[in-house]
């Protein structure tokens, strides 16, 4: 999920020196550059002709560590890389684990009306109208 709704889905950076690109471009020191992470994530060139599909195995076993910007060669970058790295990766990550296993281990989740949910954008990827569930208690 986290390399399809990558938030935010747009990293802003500003050159500190005069560099190019493996291109071949040239960007001047100052330059304010975006890079949309939105667009690497989802890239044909970068993950092959299914790279719009949801695939938790596409990183390999579930048993092995998790994904990364080092181990998958900065192609899935959801909290950036380097030194402007996300300081709080690590702890998202963990928070997300937590309150998911505690959320399923009680609670079924049924999405109502899948086909009509509609994404939108701004300073992050988010439904359009809300996303409508069935919840209930699991039976013991």
């Amino acid at each position: 999920t986290m390399r399809l709704s990558p938030q935010p889905p747009v990293y802003t950076r500003r050159a500190i020196v005069d560099d190019q690109l493996p291109t071949g471009e040239s960007i001047p020191a100052g330059q304010d550059i975006l890079i949309s992470i939105y667009n690497l994530h989802r890239s044909p060139d970068v993950w092959g002709p299914t790279s719009n599909d949801f695939n938790p195995l596409r990183f390999g076993p579930l048993d092995e560590p998790p994904p990364n910007e080092t181990n998958t060669d900065y192609r899935y970058v959801p909290f950036s890389g380097g030194p402007r790295k996300c300081p709080g990766d690590s702890f998202a990550m963990m928070e997300a684990m937590v309150v998911l296993a505690v959320l399923v281990r009680s609670i079924d989740f049924e999405l109502i009306d899948i086909d009509k949910i509609r994404m939108t954008s701004g300073a992050t990827i988010h439904t359009a109208d809300g996303l409508n569930a069935r919840v209930s208690m699991r039976q013991q």
